[in-house]
C-alpha cells in the first residue's frame, strides 16, 4: 500500500496530515523543553538540599552524628550527588535533543509547505484548463446556434416571394460567416477537449502520484526523525540501571556497617564526664550551721542547742551553742555563669527539669554542669536544663 495507490484525489487529506505532523512534533518539542526545565530545577534543588545538609548537619562542629552512622550518612550524600549528576546527563540529552528536534521541525515545515505549494499549482493548472474548456464549449455552442439561426433565416427568405434578392444575398453571406465561425469554434473546442484530457490524464497518472510519493517520503522522514529522537533517549536511559546498582553497592556496605555498640562506645568515650555520686547531704541547724557532713550518722539521739533552744536528733550526742557558720561547698562539676547562647536545633523537653527550645532562640545560661547539661532561661522567663551541644555561645 502507498499514498499514490490509496490517496488519489485525497490531496486535501494529505495536506492537512502533513501540517498536523509538524504541529504534533512542535507539541512534543515543547513537552521536551518543559520536562528538561523541570528536571533541571529538580536537580538544582536536590543538590542544594544535599550540600546544605552536609555542611550544616554533618560537617559542622555542632553535628549530632558520629561514628558509623555519620560515615554511612556521608556515603549516602555522596551517592546522592553522583546519582543526581547521572540524571543531569539525561536532562542534558533532553535539552540538546529538543534543540535539534526544533531545527528538524523547521525543515519539515519547509518541506510540507513546498509540497503543498506544488500540489496547489498543479491543481490550479488543471482547474484553469477546465475553465478554458468550459469557455471554448460555451463559445462553440453559441456560434453553432448562431449558424443554425442564420441558415434558418436564409431558408425562410427563399420561401418568401417578397424577399428582395439583395436581402437574400445579405442573409446568405451572414449564414456563411456564422457557419465558418461555428466550424472554427468547433475545431477549437475539440482541440481544448483533447488538451484537457491529456493534462488530466497526466495529472492523475504522473503529477499527482509523484506528489503523493513525495508526501509519503515526507511521512517516512517524520516518523524516522521521531524514531531517532526516542532512540537517543533510550540510549541515555540505559546507563540508569548500572548507576542504580552502583548506588546500592556503594551505600549498602556503609549502611550494613552501622554498629550500635561501636557508636555507643565512641560517644561514651568522647563525651566522658568522669562523674561520680555526690557527697551525702549534710544536716544543718536552723541557722545553716553544719551539724553532720552526711546522713549516715543516724541511729543515735543527739541533743543540741542553738539560740537558747534545745533540740534532739537521732545522731551521735553533741551539743552546739552558737556554732561557727560553715557555708556548704559548691557541688562538684557545677559552674556558675551568666552567658547568652543561641539554640542550634530544636529540642523538646523530656522531663520537668528540662526546657523546650527552638532553633535560633536566644537563651541565658546561669549554670553549666560537667554532665553536658546547662541551666537556661528563655525570653518568657521559663527555665530548665538543655543539652550543651544544642546551643552555641554568642
Amino acid at each position: 500500500m502507498s499514498f499514490a495507490e490509496n490517496l488519489i484525489d485525497g490531496l486535501d487529506i494529505v495536506y492537512k496530515h502533513s501540517q498536523n505532523n509538524t504541529k504534533a512534533f512542535g507539541d512534543f518539542k515543547d513537552f521536551l523543553v518543559k520536562m528538561a526545565n523541570v528536571r533541571k530545577d529538580y536537580a538544582k534543588s536536590m543538590l542544594r538540599m544535599v550540600q546544605e545538609f552536609r555542611q550544616k548537619r554533618i560537617c559542622g562542629q555542632s553535628t549530632l552524628y558520629y561514628g558509623t552512622v555519620k560515615d554511612a550518612l556521608e556515603t549516602y550524600l555522596n551517592a546522592l550527588e553522583e546519582d543526581i549528576n547521572k540524571d543531569t546527563a539525561i536532562t542534558n540529552v533532553l535539552s540538546t535533543s529538543a534543540k535539534v528536534f526544533e531545527n528538524d521541525i523547521k525543515e519539515l515545515e519547509k518541506q510540507s509547505k513546498g509540497l503543498i505549494s506544488d500540489g496547489n499549482k498543479m491543481t490550479k493548472a488543471i482547474e484553469s484548463q477546465k475553465d478554458l474548456l468550459k469557455k471554448e464549449k460555451e463559445k462553440f455552442i453559441k456560434l453553432y446556434k448562431e449558424a443554425e439561426s442564420a441558415t434558418a433565416a436564409v431558408e425562410k427568405a427563399a420561401q418568401d416571394p417578397s424577399t428582395k434578392p439583395n436581402k437574400t444575398q445579405q442573409l446568405t453571406s451572414k449564414k456563411e460567416t456564422a457557419i465558418q465561425k461555428a466550424k472554427e469554434a468547433d475545431s477549437n473546442y475539440r482541440a481544448c477537449v483533447q488538451l484537457t484530457n491529456d493534462r488530466v490524464h497526466d495529472y492523475y497518472t504522473s503529477q499527482q502520484p509523484n506528489l503523493l510519493s513525495q508526501f509519503q517520503a515526507f511521512e517516512e522522514t517524520c516518523i524516522n526523525t521521531l524514531k531517532d529522537l526516542l532512540n537517543k533517549f533510550g540510549l541515555a536511559y540505559t546507563a540508569l540501571p548500572d548507576a542504580a546498582n552502583k548506588f546500592v553497592d556503594f551505600t549498602r556496605s556503609k549502611f550494613d556497617a552501622i554498629d550500635a555498640d561501636a557508636d555507643i562506645n565512641t560517644f561514651a568515650t568522647t563525651k566522658a564526664t568522669n562523674g561520680h555520686m555526690p557527697d551525702d547531704i549534710p544536716i544543718e541547724d536552723a541557722n545553716g550551721n553544719v551539724l553532720f557532713e552526711g546522713a549516715s550518722n543516724s541511729g543515735t539521739t543527739q541533743t543540741y542547742t542553738t539560740q537558747n533552744t534545745q533540740f534532739t536528733s537521732s545522731a551521735t550526742e553533741t551539743t552546739t551553742t552558737n556554732a561557727e557558720d560553715n557555708s556548704q561547698p559548691a557541688q562538684d562539676g557545677l559552674e556558675k555563669c551568666n552567658i547568652h547562647v543561641k539554640a542550634l536545633y530544636d529540642y523538646t523537653a523530656e522531663a520537668e527539669s528540662e526546657l523546650t527550645i527552638t532553633e535560633g532562640e536566644t537563651l541565658v545560661i546561669t549554670e553549666k554542669h560537667s554532665s553536658g547539661w546547662w541551666f537556661a532561661t528563655n525570653s518568657q522567663g521559663q527555665s530548665g536544663f538543655v543539652p550543651e551541644n544544642f546551643v552555641e555561645v554568642i
